[in-house]
């Protein structure tokens, strides 16, 4: 009767401990799953900040014609103007943004992503915003102030440079000097031409 005992005991010891084991693995499990979720939740919301909320400088940033939301997402992640290209993607999907449009556009790291979402759905230019070579318009009629603000938003240059160069009584000279050889050259061009 002793060995009737002690056999019917060793069977309830392995379901004992396989149950053991069983709620062991499955505690890890969910102890695991509650940390990747905590880990991608502070992730996301990292990701949904502005890269860097100091950094106010501009990049020009061309985006194609027909690029996918996602494409969108990783130009703006190579131009370092958001953290997460992929972030960025599930935002626009999530906020409902759609018919993103291509063009050149000024983006900075401080830009949330609402506001480049915006200015996405909204529409670029068909023409670089940023002259390659520094060129920008000067309405005719503008003052110096006018210039300056025009120089600061639409070029790489700052206004204060600006008018640092404005206020510079040497440099105004040099550059009178060189015009005046300029307009005197290209006179003479024409009087060549003309006879």
């Amino acid at each position: 009767m002793a060995n009737k005992l002690k056999s019917n005991d060793s069977p309830k010891k392995h379901k004992n401990l396989g149950r053991k084991i069983s709620f062991t693995i499955i505690g890890i499990l969910i102890i695991l799953g509650c940390f990747i979720f905590f880990l991608g939740h502070q992730y996301l919301n990292r990701s949904l900040q502005p890269l860097n909320s100091h950094d106010k400088s501009v990049v020009q940033i061309n985006i194609p014609m027909g690029a996918s939301d996602k494409k969108i997402g990783s130009i703006l992640q190579d131009q370092n103007i958001v953290k997460s290209g992929m972030v960025f993607d599930y935002f626009v999907n999530s906020h409902h943004y759609s018919n993103l449009k291509a063009g050149y556009y000024e983006f900075s790291p401080s830009m949330s992503l609402d506001l480049i979402a915006k200015k996405l759905e909204k529409g670029g230019s068909a023409q670089p915003l940023q002259g390659r070579y520094g060129r920008f318009l000067i309405r005719e009629g503008d003052n110096i102030e006018q210039i300056s603000k025009n120089i600061n938003s639409n070029s790489k240059y700052s206004s204060s440079k600006f008018m640092n160069l404005m206020n510079d009584k040497e440099y105004l000279s040099q550059l009178k000097n060189n015009i005046q050889i300029c307009l005197s050259h290209h006179l003479m061009l024409k009087i060549q031409n003309i006879s």
